[in-house]
């Protein structure tokens, strides 16, 4: 009988419980982390970390985004007349969400980044629970050691895979019942997805060629949502244009081409590499391990890969009783949206990553994408049997070994 309400109050409860406990994880990550997930005023820290929370800080002192000085990846950003050097590299609304939050619980801007972060979980984790059948394939989204690597950081990944997959669900509403009032929401969104990174201009590129799908298709107009992507866009390129008269640049400082791509391809390689093993995604901030030690690198990954796949040796794929349709697949819209959501993030991400000087494409820039393959998955899957639940069971277990527990030690 104990048991019996013991699993009760599990099912009621699981939500809180995987949230508490996914909160508690990434605490302790974020406080041991080599990138230094420790305050504003850590030396070690990321730079784009250190600009979001002086921007946090500087916008709770009435300054907005302007610095007396500015100096961007070595490059002076001018002085605009007498208010100062705007802020522009990146856009700003995760240092205003973080001032917000900051503001109304009068705690630090680091603790509220954090709490931010958290508060972002809970939205997509109660999103998701609409469409995934059990919430234990949920946990295992966000137990990727990619998603818990960029859970821990001061960076803007997870607002925006929040945002995105806030944008998916109305997309699906509004695809599904044609609400017309749906459009306020998914304009909002829009909006607040290229306000937190520029490459948010993906999520625009996605709603329009989803509506092109639907008109040639499926024959089926909506001529609101066109209308809603051109102003969302021309609002976009406004906000660009504010951009370039405030700091001479569009994206804050200058983005030039690469004079050399002959590395890119192996930093792809590598990209995708480490999102297929899903226990590892930098044993830099996991291992401390030297940027250049390769052998221990490649030992690590086929070590955590081996132990990814050693279970499967026990299934038997001759009774997997699994059939897939392609147009039972793309009958469904919440499929077609998470499918043109992936290939409209990820290829221009990936132009942009090679023939820029910018980052070349790593975790940050998959963990979108390897987010929204995930859902695409357990969307799709109604029932969980014994192994496969096992199996989820087996790999969150070493997941939070291999990212929580080793590293404790090591640090």
């Amino acid at each position: 009988m104990y048991i019996a309400k013991l699993n009760k109050l599990t099912v009621k409860y699981n939500y809180l419980f995987f949230s508490l406990i996914y909160f508690l994880m990434i605490l302790i990550k974020a406080s041991y982390s080599p990138n230094g997930y420790l305050g504003p005023d850590a030396s070690h820290m990321q730079s784009d970390a250190t600009w979001f929370l002086e921007g946090a800080k500087n916008i709770l002192e009435y300054k907005f985004l302007f610095f007396d000085e500015l100096n961007l990846f070595g490059n002076e950003i001018k002085n605009f007349k007498n208010y100062g050097s705007f802020l522009g590299a990146w856009p700003p609304l995760y240092p205003f969400l973080i001032a917000s939050v900051s503001f109304i619980l009068n705690i630090d801007v680091f603790i509220a980044s954090k709490l931010l972060n958290f508060f972002c979980f809970l939205i997509s984790f109660y999103i998701l629970r609409k469409y995934i059948a059990s919430n234990l394939l949920i946990f295992f989204i966000f137990c990727n050691a990619t998603i818990i690597e960029v859970y821990s950081y001061t960076h803007t990944e997870f607002l925006f895979i929040t945002l995105m997959i806030s944008l998916v669900h109305n997309l699906n509403i509004y695809f599904s019942n044609n609400k017309k009032t749906q459009l306020i929401f998914i304009f909002i969104i829009m909006n607040m997805i290229f306000l937190t990174r520029y490459n948010g201009l993906s999520a625009h590129l996605t709603v329009f060629f989803l509506s092109l799908y639907f008109l040639l298709f499926k024959k089926k107009l909506y001529l609101n949502l066109f209308f809603l992507v051109f102003f969302a866009l021309f609002l976009s390129f406004i906000y660009l244009l504010i951009v370039k008269y405030l700091t001479g640049h569009y994206t804050g400082y200058p983005r030039l081409f690469r004079e050399d791509l002959s590395g890119q391809i192996f930093y792809v390689f590598k990209a995708f590499a480490i999102e297929i093993n899903y226990l590892i995604s930098t044993t830099e901030n996991t291992f401390n391990l030297d940027e250049e030690n390769w052998n221990t690198k490649y030992l690590i990954y086929i070590i955590t890969f081996l132990f990814q796949i050693f279970p499967l040796i026990f299934l038997k794929f001759n009774k997997l009783n699994y059939k897939f349709s392609i147009n039972v697949f793309i009958n469904k819209n919440l499929n077609l949206i998470l499918t043109f959501f992936a290939f409209f993030y990820f290829f221009p991400t990936l132009m942009i990553a090679v023939f820029t000087n910018i980052d070349p494409i790593y975790l940050r820039s998959m963990s979108p994408l390897s987010f929204l393959i995930f859902c695409l998955i357990f969307v799709n899957v109604s029932k969980v049997n014994v192994f496969f639940r096992n199996y989820i069971i087996y790999l969150i277990s070493i997941s939070l070994i291999v990212n929580l527990l080793i590293p404790i030690y090591i640090f």
